[in-house]
């Protein structure tokens, strides 16, 4: 007589409050680990754009070698169009801009795609959303669309002559707006001429140019409490808002950009004599 033996398979299943304290473990770690994670973005943004400002940095340099050494024009106008610096350096091909939405060196990952279709207004205040968008003009040369959300340290003015005409823009700004057109043969000072070169901004993140008006600053790194700016000696660092001239400050006098404490002269007076 054949005996048939019986192996018994015996389920073991996870209890409801075993799954209950699984969920919560999970979503506690969860809970821990994602500021971390948002902070660490953040950071390897901020970084990104100082990398991406040393980059258009060394392009605005390689003009200037190849152009008396003077740094490139805020806005050329005048026969034959309408160019900005980054249509310029595009255009001749320093440094390629990128149209709508496409990322490259001349986009800070910490703005905001999103034209700003009133950039002529100054923004409200440098944590503005306005501060942080993108500003973009079809070149006259290449008929291409670039864009970029960094601002030049310039004035648009067809003006030579400073607003006190004691001087003129040219002592106070690396890259002036130029008339081609003959009715204006004003340049900036070479670049290799700056006595200053490592307190002169070349650019920042911003909104299109100075313009006289702090707001135009963006503080959009460090949780809004910093702004990055690149310098007319190559180098590139992240300023605290209270190290800069505030939103109220008066930009047309002479010593405002350079207060007691403040380590960084964003408009040296006469910086190049």
């Amino acid at each position: 007589m054949n005996k048939t033996r019986h192996t018994s398979c015996r389920t073991t299943a996870f209890t409801l409050i075993e799954l209950l304290v699984v969920i919560s473990i999970i979503a506690l770690l969860i809970s821990i680990l994602l500021p971390a994670l948002s902070s660490a973005r953040s950071a390897a943004r901020d970084m990104a754009c100082l990398s991406n400002q040393r980059q258009v940095g060394v392009s605005i340099f390689a003009y200037a070698q190849n152009n008396q050494s003077y740094v490139v024009s805020f806005r050329m106008t005048g026969t034959g169009g309408d160019w900005y610096w980054f249509n310029i350096l595009s255009d001749n091909g320093y440094l390629k801009a990128p149209s709508a939405s496409t990322a490259s060196a001349f986009y800070c990952p910490q703005g905001i795609l999103k034209y700003n279709n009133t950039w002529y207004n100054d923004p409200t205040s440098q944590r503005s959303e306005a501060a942080a968008q993108y500003f973009y003009r079809t070149s006259a040369k290449s008929g291409e669309t670039h864009w970029t959300n960094y601002a030049i340290n310039a004035v648009e003015s067809t003006s030579n002559t400073w607003w006190d005409s004691s001087r003129k823009y040219a002592d106070y700004f690396p890259s002036i707006q130029r008339d081609v057109s003959g009715n204006d043969a004003a340049r900036a000072l070479p670049i290799d001429l700056f006595t200053q070169a490592s307190k002169v901004t070349l650019m920042y993140d911003g909104l299109v140019c100075n313009n006289l008006d702090a707001t135009r600053f963006s503080l959009r790194h460090s949780q809004k409490n910093a702004c990055n700016f690149l310098f007319a000696d190559g180098h590139a660092v992240a300023v605290n808002s209270n190290e800069m001239p505030g939103d109220s400050t008066n930009l047309y006098g002479s010593n405002e950009w350079n207060n007691a404490g403040n380590r960084f002269a964003f408009r040296y007076t006469t910086f190049n004599k």
